[in-house]
């Protein structure tokens, strides 16, 4: 394997976002915004979904609910058409968002009412603390490109990128997109993918490798993986390569040993030259030989 790629939110970033700022419409308050945002992706289980969802104490509830996957939602408040989501999905629906375009750092969501743009909220997290570290450490276990597949907007997930260390980032992918853009990667090489969330699952199908985070990742994920990072550490990501290269080496040992031992003990045998002591010793023995030696991948080391 010579490439990894990484989804961003709750992988390479903590996946704790909050409201950092919101643009209003006029004659549009803040909270206008946030309630109308609240009442839709309640019924959502993204992590930016929670967090509009925790932002407003109206227990107004959205109707008719419907989820547009790596664009947004859909749903019916006190009689009104309610739209949550990124610029696509509002272009889709004839909503003119050039009077609220945000250049600031973060992930952009805007929020529609019949038709007519109700405002523009921000909302980041940050990089998770050893995300560059870890990309470090790839790099010294011969990972030569390290590759990131967003669905947030191309100049947030670029400013992750180069925090991180990336090679390449792309933004602004659904989640078809992300497929087909693992499916270019393959053809230079073998692939890894680290995501966790329930829009990764057709990408970690698509991998070669598949790593999910166990503790934040959707269980459609989860169940998509070859590899599950139970603790949601991406530094045990380079672990785990480390093992499965330790345990494919002792792999070939075992089975270089076990063949050259049972050959040349055959050899000797038909020669007359040994008797059943070490055809016994060939066959049992050197299979507690290979056991002891599989062993020793319960002590592969933490660091790199």
């Amino acid at each position: 394997m010579k490439t990894v790629v990484f989804d961003k939110t709750g992988t390479l970033t903590t996946g704790e976002f909050k409201v950092q700022k919101v643009f209003v419409s006029e004659g549009v308050t803040e909270q206008d915004v946030l309630d109308a945002a609240a009442a839709v992706e309640r019924h959502s289980t993204h992590p930016v979904a929670k967090v509009l969802a925790s932002s407003s104490d109206r227990n107004t509830d959205a109707e008719e609910v419907r989820e547009y996957s790596g664009r947004g939602m859909e749903g019916t408040v006190d009689g009104k058409r309610i739209l949550v989501g990124n610029a696509g999905l509002m272009k889709e629906n004839g909503i003119d968002t050039g009077s609220l375009e945000d250049s600031g750092e973060g992930t952009g969501i805007y929020v529609a009412s019949d038709g007519k743009l109700l405002g523009y909220v921000v909302i980041g997290d940050k990089i998770k603390d050893n995300a560059k570290q870890t990309v470090q450490s790839l790099r010294k276990l011969g990972i030569n490109r390290i590759v990131m597949l967003s669905g947030d907007r191309e100049e947030n997930a670029r400013r992750i990128g180069e925090q991180a260390g990336l090679d390449m980032v792309y933004g602004q992918l659904l989640p078809q997109q992300k497929v087909e853009k693992m499916e270019e990667l393959k053809k230079s090489s073998l692939c890894a993918y680290v995501g966790d969330g329930i829009n990764d699952a057709p990408v970690l199908m698509t991998a070669d490798c598949a790593i999910a985070m166990g503790g934040v990742g959707s269980a459609s994920a989860i169940e998509a993986a070859d590899v599950v990072i139970m603790n949601d550490d991406i530094s045990r990501i380079p672990l785990a390569v480390r093992i499965a290269a330790k345990t494919l080496r002792n792999a070939k040992q075992n089975i270089g040993f076990a063949i050259g031992v049972k050959v040349a003990c055959m050899v000797l045998g038909a020669l007359g030259i040994t008797g059943m002591g070490v055809a016994v010793f060939a066959d049992t023995g050197v299979a507690l030989l290979c056991v002891l030696n599989s062993m020793r991948t319960l002590h592969v080391g933490e660091s790199c």
